[in-house]
């Protein structure tokens, strides 16, 4: 079995891609004062509210174009990752975030091997970063390493698909614990929350600014083929992912990028999300609404990322960990379906 990572390799792995994300976003962020820290821009307004005793959901309301356009449509607790920097200029306060999510990023998905250390140039963690979506990365990280799971609730249609790939009492008490503080701040916040999501105030939001479920795209259905291999975290990871509402424009999908086991197929799947990349840039560039945007992307993002990590899960064993009652539960399923026990498994470079 190949030597794990050590821990002094990991730290200044995490330190060097958190620098050169932090940067990467600072500089790219900072071309384009109007626009602020883009996506960070509405967990930078929601943070300075939270510091000043206001409501957020009462902050953050359209005024004017992007990125002051939509409403704040994330749980209270996701406001927690953006108060140790709401207080600075919101480019910096973007920069910084991504620089620390993307560093315990980096230290998670090194945990066995260095193989999944292409996803930091896949498209979906560029676009990520330029557009300072740290809860995606955090939440990426929380995949990968379910210690970090009680982070979960700053994103939960990405929290779903991380608790669910891998059960931890880690993620139900730590969510318990994060929503218990957010009532202290807003004690009414689940409300305002599910209005600004379900409610489409003055017809514009687009049910949640049109992220749809992968599943609802033509030939998104094709994920739920990974349930043949269902005793596996990563294919439990891509089902949940294809079932939940998602950004399409790729960054919402980062989470794909750890179902690669190996340095090439690393690169193979970083490789297929820029070609998806470049056909999507003219819609990109060219499509002021968001929704539209989502769903013209929705299926390169199934063909060029769902489908390819599709396919190396259903290269793999039927084989995992389950408790003693899903087994009993299993035991008269056909052997080719039921799968088996864990095997050891070997870390790939």
């Amino acid at each position: 079995m190949p030597k794990l990572p050590s821990l002094r390799a990991r730290v200044l792995i995490a330190l060097a891609i958190g620098v050169a994300s932090g940067t990467f976003t600072y500089v790219l962020q900072s071309r384009h004062p109007a626009v602020l820290a883009y996506d960070w821009t509405f967990h930078w307004r929601a943070g300075r509210a939270v510091w000043e005793g206001l409501n957020p959901y009462l902050v953050v309301v359209p005024t004017g174009p992007y990125p002051f356009s939509y409403y704040w449509f994330y749980p209270l607790p996701s406001v927690f990752l953006a108060l140790p920097t709401a207080l600075l200029p919101a480019v910096w306060s973007s920069a910084i975030t991504v620089a620390a999510c993307a560093g315990l990023l980096a230290f998670a998905v090194t945990r066995e091997s260095y193989a999944r250390l292409p996803l930091f140039l896949s498209s979906q963690f560029m676009m990520g970063a330029a557009a300072g979506s740290s809860p995606m990365m955090l939440v990426t990280a929380a995949c990968a390493w379910p210690a970090l799971q009680w982070v979960i609730s700053v994103k939960p249609n990405l929290g779903l698909a991380a608790f669910l790939s891998r059960p931890t009492w880690i993620a139900v008490w730590g969510s318990v614990a994060m929503c218990t503080i957010a009532f202290l701040i807003v004690p009414t916040w689940p409300w305002y929350w599910l209005r600004q999501i379900f409610a489409m105030k003055g017809g514009d939001t687009h049910i949640v600014l049109g992220h749809i479920s992968p599943i609802m795209v033509p030939g998104g259905q094709l994920a739920l083929l990974a349930l043949l291999k269902w005793r596996r975290p990563d294919a439990r990871l891509l089902f949940v992912m294809a079932c939940v509402p998602q950004s399409m424009t790729f960054h919402d999908v980062l989470p794909l990028m750890l179902i690669p086991q190996t340095l090439r197929q690393s690169l193979v799947m970083g490789l297929l999300s820029f070609a998806a990349f470049f056909l999507a840039l003219p819609t990109l560039r060219n499509e002021p609404d968001m929704a539209t945007m989502f769903h013209a992307t929705a299926p390169l993002a199934v063909w060029f990322i769902y489908v390819p990590a599709l396919v190396l899960i259903l290269l793999r064993s039927n084989d995992g960990s389950m408790p003693g009652w899903v087994e009993r539960l299993t035991s008269s399923w056909p052997r080719w379906l039921r799968g088996g026990a864990a095997v050891p498994s070997t870390h790939a470079q």
